[in-house]
């Protein structure tokens, strides 16, 4: 889905696009230009008109939604999202623990060793003496003199 992440605000962008276009252009300068413009506020009002009219319907439907026989399809819609929703957000879970290196970061430099090595491959600090610092919000082991713990980013006080 991260293709789509640019797409987002394509129309308004192209509006913007032809708007500023259409700035350039008087309608001495050319027979169009008032044309374009004509065209850009007529699409600026029919944007307009569509966002109002999501909003009322959205409000009709609040004030009553027994009233509508969309009713069953929207809450079968809803549910689907719901369930789409929770499968992504497994899935951004799922990632995140893979990303994650097993073991744990060495106290002295922050390098991560597998799980049950005494001594650090990098420094070879003791890795079973307690560490002196922990972070306040993931609870891992902070680097010596660290303002940011190195798992999670949090700031350190």
């Amino acid at each position: 889905m991260a293709i789509f992440d640019n797409f987002d605000n394509i129309g308004e962008e192209i509006e913007e696009f032809f708007e500023g276009l259409a700035s350039n252009f008087s309608s001495k300068e050319t027979p169009d230009g008032g044309w374009v413009k004509s065209r850009i506020e007529l699409a600026e009002l029919k944007r307009q008109e569509k966002e109002l009219l999501i909003e009322i319907g959205r409000l009709s439907y609040e004030d009553n939604p027994a009233k509508w026989a969309q009713s069953k399809s929207l809450r079968q819609v809803k549910q689907k999202i719901s369930l789409i929703e929770d499968d992504l957000q497994r899935v951004r879970t799922a990632r995140k623990e893979a990303k994650k290196p097993e073991g744990a970061a060495c106290s002295t430099c922050g390098a991560y060793n597998a799980e049950g090595t005494k001594y650090c491959k990098e420094c070879g600090s003791n890795l079973l003496a307690k560490a002196s610092k922990f972070c306040i919000k993931c609870g891992e082991a902070l680097v010596p003199n660290a303002s940011f713990c190195a798992s999670c980013g949090s700031k350190q006080s």
